[in-house]
């Protein structure tokens, strides 16, 4: 009897993730993260994120973006929105502006710490996780790849989060009338 208990509950859970991933315009997704996902598994779609903008060097060799500075981030639908789940690198400069823009707005951060002893400069991979709006969360997203563009790799020049993350730009991009 517990055997049919549990695959009546594999069952409708199977079900109700494919109706959760089939409400997701993931259109929608991909136009707020500003590309189409760079691998989809079933109901998951993945975004990465390589540091190409930055030159890192351990103990004088450099580190190529694919083998060190990929960062990415994963959603997959979940109760009614989507859970997301990934890897940011960044600088050190970068990691309070982007860990307090992120926390503000319903992520949460898992683990900082740090891949590449000795790097210059110095690297570090922020986890992130949620659940929210399959439309926020990506704008939050796009926005903290956007804000960690624009700081200049990292030299010190900060930027308003304003540019790239406006109530206005999320409510519009959820559909919503703010």
């Amino acid at each position: 009897m517990r055997g049919v208990h549990a695959l009546a509950f594999c069952a409708l859970a199977s079900v109700a993730s494919a109706a959760n991933a089939q409400e997701i315009d993931w259109k929608k997704v991909d136009e707020a993260i500003g590309r189409s996902a760079a691998a989809v598994a079933g109901d998951v779609h993945r975004y990465a994120f390589p540091r190409s903008d930055l030159s890192v060097t351990v103990d004088g060799v450099t580190i190529r973006p694919a083998l060190a500075l990929g960062g990415w981030t994963a959603f997959k639908p979940m109760h009614g929105g989507v859970m997301i789940m990934g890897d940011l690198v960044l600088l050190e400069t970068e990691i309070n502006p982007v860990m307090l823009k992120l926390i503000q707005n319903g992520a949460e951060i898992t683990a900082v710490h740090n891949h590449l002893l000795r790097s210059s400069p110095a690297t570090f991979y922020m986890h992130v996780g949620g659940h929210g709006d399959p439309v926020i969360f990506p704008l939050l997203i796009d926005a903290t790849q956007s804000f960690i563009s624009q700081t200049a790799c990292g030299h010190g020049r900060t930027n308003s989060w304003s540019a790239w993350l406006s109530s206005s730009r999320l409510f519009t991009a959820a559909g919503k009338a703010e």
